[in-house]
């Protein structure tokens, strides 16, 4: 769509009776978000179109349903198209998993959907677009665990289940497998929900494997928000009670002895006061991302484990750029700190995979990747675990 037909629409958007009564530019951000004007956008004021309007869809695939992406939507419109392409070669997989795959549902049958609708989801063989190999470990393209002895109750099977991936991780690593080794980089764990992902992150560390995961967390809901909340609120407002609340965080860098310590050494406590306004002048002058860099740095150093200071870090960092990036179109430091009062007060309900709130995953260059389901589009990766 070209600048001039986007121009035209929002001002006819901002004209219409729709929105002369939206005060404020967030109720017109919701609405777009919302997929509201999609019509709008395909056709102009005579309910002409604008051009031509490409859709493109998965029925196996449902991870908008929150936002009316669902099945019964996709099939509305594949209903009315008036062509239909299909992708025919996969680019992601080996040669090896997509035949694995092809041969599967060919005995298994193609079918997916429980209906006997004529458009019944069903599985298209596809040919690989891409002739690389997965490392010389995974022994086949395609391999099912199989346990008859499953516990009964659901929760024992989840927790079998769990152990025995970190167990097959441990071997997979440690196969002689000649020149080409499996190596943590190369292993990716889907899970269901976060706290799988949590638990088998437990897992793999007390087995010694690197690993690095996320799931839909919000990193508003994170400790490091809550200090940070509490130290950038000190370096902006001032105040000794303001300031020892911040001292005693993990940013501020100070146990309980060296808090009480401060009430019979002034030089030492006005030392801090001295800092703190030393900080906010940077604020001023650099913006919030430079204090926030600058108080990670130093709590890294008093994070002992490797992982936890990692974690630490990435935290931290998103949290400075997503405050960095708010800051543009506040005004001042004080709406700043009302806008993350009101980000960390936020619900992570269903999260989309884009949402700038949700826990990134930290260096994962050379670990075993650990990931829910819903955050894993997109991902390339030589051995996927399920």
């Amino acid at each position: 769509m070209s600048p001039q037909i986007i121009g035209e629409l929002v001002g006819e958007l901002i004209a219409g009776d729709k929105f002369a009564r939206c005060k404020r530019a967030a109720a017109f951000e919701r609405i777009v978000a919302q997929y509201a004007i999609l019509d709008r956008i395909y056709r102009d004021a005579h309910a002409a179109p604008r051009g031509r309007l490409v859709m493109i869809g998965d029925p196996k695939q449902a991870i908008y349903r929150f936002r009316g992406g669902d099945i019964a939507t996709y099939r509305r419109a594949k209903s009315v198209a008036q062509a239909q392409l299909k992708l025919t070669h996969n680019f992601r997989s080996t040669p090896a998993y997509i035949a694995a795959l092809n041969e599967w549902f060919d005995r298994a049958g193609a079918r997916l959907s429980s209906d006997d609708a004529a458009d019944a989801i069903e599985v298209d063989a596809v040919e690989a677009g891409r002739c690389d190999t997965a490392p010389n470990g995974a022994a086949a393209a395609l391999v099912i665990h199989y346990r008859p002895d499953a516990p009964e109750k659901s929760a024992d099977r989840i927790s079998t289940a769990l152990v025995a991936c970190a167990e097959q991780i441990v071997a997979l690593l440690n196969a002689d497998a000649g020149t080409q080794r499996v190596t943590p980089g190369d292993i990716a764990v889907l899970l269901p929900t976060h706290r799988q992902v949590q638990e088998l992150r437990a897992l793999l560390t007390a087995r010694r494997v690197p690993c690095v995961g996320a799931g839909k967390g919000s990193v508003f809901e994170t400790e490091w928000a809550r200090e940070l909340q509490i130290v950038l609120h000190a370096i902006e407002h001032g105040g000794e009670g303001a300031r020892r609340a911040a001292l005693a965080t993990r940013l501020g860098g100070l146990d309980y002895a060296a808090l009480v310590a401060l009430r019979d050494a002034p030089e030492r406590a006005e030392e801090y006061a001295r800092e703190f306004v030393r900080l906010k002048e940077k604020w001023q002058r650099e913006g919030v991302l430079a204090i926030v860099l600058e108080l990670a740095q130093r709590a890294a150093l008093h994070i002992a484990g490797m992982a936890e200071r990692e974690r630490a870090l990435t935290d931290l960092r998103h949290l400075g750029e997503l405050l960095e990036e708010r800051e543009q179109h506040l005004h001042g430091p004080e709406q700043l700190l009302v806008w993350l009062a009101a980000q960390r007060e936020r619900r992570m309900d269903e999260a989309d995979p884009s949402d700038e709130r949700l826990l990134r995953i930290e260096s994962d260059a050379k670990r075993v990747r650990l990931m829910t389901l819903h955050m894993s589009k997109g991902l390339e990766v030589p051995i996927v675990m399920l």
